[in-house]
């Protein structure tokens, strides 16, 4: 899921990503939106990735605990330019920053994601 800490203007997907997600996994994803991350959504989440460390700052105390930079919890350094607004060439290197990681971490999110579910209470 993806959210925005901000009011959102509009929650579809970037024309940009579409096209670059096509392109590189023959994925459509116009389909995907994105919401508001109200206090509720911080509250039910397992994991908030923030692409930048700006963004980490902002998220509200109640999702600090389970915060972190994309980058740093992918095993990589540093923060990732949000593309938004930027032109196509910015989601292509954008998408070439975040899809290592990612292949090289699934097993680390998996694992996270699935252990913080267990501890969660029902």
């Amino acid at each position: 899921m993806s959210t925005a800490l901000h009011p959102i203007s509009r929650s579809t997907i970037s024309p940009f990503a579409v096209q670059v997600l096509r392109e590189e996994l023959g994925e459509d994803a116009s389909a995907h939106r994105t919401l508001r991350a109200d206090e509720r959504c911080i509250r039910r989440a397992n994991l908030i990735l923030a692409m930048d460390a700006k963004l980490l700052t902002q998220v509200p105390a109640m999702g600090q605990t389970k915060s972190f930079l994309f980058t740093n919890f992918f095993g990589g350094a540093g923060s990732i330019d949000d593309p938004w607004d930027r032109g196509i060439q910015a989601y292509r290197e954008c998408y070439q920053k975040v899809e290592p990681l990612i292949s090289k971490g699934i097993d680390a999110l998996v694992n996270h994601v699935a252990g913080t579910a267990r501890a969660k209470p029902t």
